[in-house]
């Protein structure tokens, strides 16, 4: 004789919500796999133009720049418009609100690679115009700008190393010593094997210098030359600080 088991009634609302998260899952699925496939695409893309770099193949590099501003392009015309759904919640009129808690997230490494690219070229010119596009982004409190990174120490540390490229090394001590509190925070929050592996990835466009021992040295011998001013004793005496407790 069979048992009889009475069937199990899901009531609308029970099988509507179980739906609603079915739905927001598989969406979720969809986000998370575009996005890592999108990271995965600029990843493999910046790669390729650091080897192209390095190798001193600058026609190849630029191919590979082309399709990463492409790529950059498309994230942002997308993030953009995320952006505007999210913010017409509470924005009538739909503009960006221009404040520092609700900045629009954009990646902006195009600019950055483009002034490799020039640095490369020896092209120092417009290395400088690309920076100066940098700043601009970066002083806009509407826009979060993600750089891939190389901008940790802001386009001071960039525009040092151009000066010192260019022979201009008095200008290149200059650059240093205005951005010596980045620097701090910098060498603070960075572990020396997280250095290694930057200064690796990057060559030698990743630091002015090989070690700080010789960047120490460098900034000992421009001070002297300008007659140990004042307006720079302060840098230094930081800079020598942080030889001693590394």
């Amino acid at each position: 004789m069979k048992q009889f088991k009475p069937k199990v009634k899901i009531k609308p609302f029970t099988l509507a919500l179980i739906s609603c998260l079915c739905a927001l899952l598989f969406a979720g699925l969809v986000f998370y796999c575009r996005h890592t496939s999108l990271a995965i695409r600029r990843e493999s893309l910046e790669r390729q133009f650091f080897h192209a770099i390095q190798a001193g193949d600058l026609e190849g590099a630029d191919k590979v720049l082309k399709k990463l501003e492409e790529w950059e392009e498309e994230f942002n015309q997308k993030a953009e418009k995320r952006y505007r759904e999210v913010a017409s919640v509470s924005n009538s009129n739909h503009d960006i609100p221009g404040s520092d808690s609700y900045p629009l997230t954009q990646f902006r490494g195009g600019f950055v690679y483009r002034a490799l690219l020039c640095e490369a070229a020896q092209n120092w010119d417009e290395a400088f115009r690309y920076l100066d596009e940098c700043d601009k982004f970066e002083n806009d409190p509407t826009i979060k700008c993600e750089w891939f990174g190389l901008l940790a120490l802001s386009t001071g540390h960039f525009r040092a190393r151009l000066h010192y490229e260019m022979g201009d090394k008095a200008q290149a001590f200059k650059e240093l010593c205005e951005i010596s509190s980045k620097i701090v925070s910098y060498l603070d929050t960075r572990s020396l094997a997280q250095e290694k592996r930057d200064r690796k990835r990057l060559g030698r466009y990743g630091a002015i210098f090989p070690n700080y021992e010789e960047f120490l040295a460098f900034m000992e011998e421009e001070f002297a030359k300008l007659g140990s001013p004042l307006e720079y004793q302060d840098e230094m005496t930081t800079y020598r600080e942080i030889e001693t407790t590394r």
